[in-house]
């Protein structure tokens, strides 16, 4: 959501948050958030003329932005790439957030990648984030937040990789190496991202986002006057 500009000159772009005890993606499963970051000229790290979208890495050309946002706990989209003469840049990756109190089992592809231009002159999205917190980690599915790339040599930058963390007490079998921010391919290349993959607990408070009254019961003060 504001995916599409600034408010009051402040980006605050939001993705998803998934709160579990346990949580399970099948081989066949994902969570996708690909190109669901901000759109083309728009995000912090928005390319200027023809340049990839930066977030946690670079993006590539001549005039890409800035990095931004924060390593260890990413929750911010990606950028969008810098339109070229004939079309618009691509969108950055989204935001996913997992929470899970218990046992995370990845077999499947949580993804958020910027978006790739074919044959122009613009400028490739930036990589989003993906960030899990869990007690329990395993499986043999991919987590990525790959920059997009652009396809045409003489064309525009690739964007910068997003940015990935995984926060665990307990490794049952992810391996940290299914874990990519990879910059994309283009006239510049894009830089690649940051991926944190770190034992050691993680405390994080859950402001409520909705109001709830169960029932009302009307209490009455009665004095003891003897």
């Amino acid at each position: 959501i504001n995916n599409q500009g600034a408010i009051n000159k402040k980006y605050i772009g939001k993705g998803v948050t998934i709160a579990a005890g346990s949580l399970q993606i099948n081989a066949t499963g994902s969570i996708n958030a690909d190109l669901q970051g901000y759109i083309t000229d728009v995000g912090p790290g928005a390319g200027g003329g023809g340049s990839g979208g930066s977030y946690g890495g670079l993006g590539g050309g001549q005039y890409p932005t800035t990095t931004y946002g924060s390593a260890t706990a990413p929750a911010d989209l990606g950028s969008g790439g810098g339109s070229g003469i004939l079309s618009g840049g691509g969108f950055g990756g989204g935001a996913i957030e997992l929470l899970v109190a218990g046992t995370f089992s990845n077999n499947g592809a949580i993804s958020a990648n910027g978006g790739s231009i074919p044959n122009t002159g613009a400028g490739a999205g930036s990589g989003g984030s993906v960030y899990v917190l869990a007690h329990t980690v395993q499986g043999t599915g991919t987590i990525t937040a790959n920059a997009g790339s652009n396809t045409f040599p003489n064309g525009g930058g690739g964007g910068g990789g997003g940015r990935i963390a995984v926060n665990y007490l307990t490794n049952a079998g992810l391996n940290a190496s299914s874990l990519t921010a990879n910059g994309g391919t283009g006239n510049t290349a894009g830089a690649v991202g940051t991926v944190k993959f770190t034992q050691a607990p993680a405390l994080l408070l859950l402001k409520p986002t909705v109001a709830a009254v169960h029932g009302q019961t009307t209490v009455q003060w009665f004095s003891d006057t003897g």
